[in-house]
């Protein structure tokens, strides 16, 4: 492919995606620029349009959400941070339970081997799990395009279900976005390029995420960054480009493939959503956390999906992010362990 049809194929797939989300926004549906792209993707992608996926952007867009998130570590965080030990142990539980009912599900009514059915049915992150699915000799393109399908349904999902429950839930109002100007651009690439450098350095999961999220944060609880707010098109950016990506996963695959996938994983997102609100029941008696917060804290999306889904939603985006990256960094760490165990007693 020369790189002018390469150019146009990214141009094309980025302009299917700003109208997917234009057409969300004026509908007034939640999160529209992320879903509205995803969904005009996939189907652009899946009807055969010459589309290609601009994962090259991702990075930026990733760390442009990190810098976002990094500025919801408020100063009074440490306050809650005793709190969230009982959530953080929920959340192992989670993690355990979630994993053996994905696995037992994939096995015996996806009909997948058990290789395949252990890396699909793991509550991880897509490409560590993709990775860790081919290390090991399991079909990592049913791996891939079973969690690609995961995090699109749970993005569609979840916005209006948890729009539904904002009025028992209570989430925190929003905060106002910054105009664009020179200066706000600036700031904000310079700390996603710094995070980034830093998540490298760290040798961080999500390294794009985590690093300016965590440098942010850091800056954010010592005071030097007191108000910060991304402007509101940089963080319309982001939503766009990564539902894009999203959508492009399913490039190439067949309509009626994509049927059978995506019937097939419903079924496993709502066994894991049905444990996501009752962990989330269970934190609201305990610690008085919102519903909606704690479901969007352990549905089964990625870190920057599940992210801007509590920041559109005025969710508490710290203790959304601060689960998610503890339950993909948990997989990550014990999955590809605990195979090999299995592995080693059969």
């Amino acid at each position: 492919m020369s790189s002018v049809a390469a150019v146009f194929r990214y141009v094309l797939s980025l302009s299917v995606g700003l109208t997917g989300g234009a057409v969300f926004y004026l509908l007034g549906l939640p999160l529209p620029w992320m879903l509205g792209a995803m969904l005009l993707t996939l189907i652009c992608s899946v009807s055969g349009l010459p589309l290609a996926s601009p994962k090259s952007a991702r990075p930026a867009m990733s760390a442009t959400i990190g810098v976002v998130l990094g500025t919801y570590f408020q100063p009074d965080l440490f306050a809650h941070v005793g709190e969230w030990a009982f959530s953080i142990s929920a959340l192992l539980v989670f993690i355990a339970l979630a994993g053996g009912i994905g696995v037992t599900y994939f096995h015996f009514v996806g009909r997948m081997d058990w290789k395949t059915s252990y890396f699909a049915g793991m509550p991880g992150g897509l490409i560590e799990m993709v990775l860790a699915a081919d290390a090991n000799g399991a079909d990592s393109r049913k791996v891939a395009l079973v969690h690609s399908t995961r995090v699109f349904l749970t993005v569609m999902m979840l916005p209006p279900l948890v729009t539904w429950m904002e009025g028992a839930a209570g989430p925190a109002s929003a905060r106002p976005m910054m105009p664009v100007t020179g200066e706000s651009v600036l700031l904000v690439v310079v700390l996603a390029a710094g995070g980034a450098l830093l998540g490298r350095l760290l040798h961080l999961p999500a390294r794009y995420l985590m690093g300016p999220m965590l440098l942010c944060a850091v800056l954010n609880l010592s005071g030097v960054l007191h108000g910060l707010a991304p402007p509101t098109l940089l963080v319309w950016g982001a939503q766009i480009v990564i539902g894009t990506v999203i959508g492009c996963r399913f490039i190439g695959v067949d309509w009626r493939h994509v049927v059978g996938v995506v019937t097939l994983t419903a079924g496993s997102i709502l066994a894991f959503l049905c444990l996501a609100f009752a962990v989330a029941f269970l934190l609201q008696a305990v610690m008085s956390i919102p519903l909606a917060q704690g479901v969007l804290a352990f549905a089964p999306g990625g870190v920057a999906e599940m992210s801007l889904v509590a920041i559109a939603l005025h969710a508490d985006a710290a203790f959304v992010a601060l689960h998610h990256v503890i339950r993909i960094s948990v997989v990550m760490a014990f999955a590809p362990l605990v195979f090999k165990l299995l592995k080693r007693g059969t």
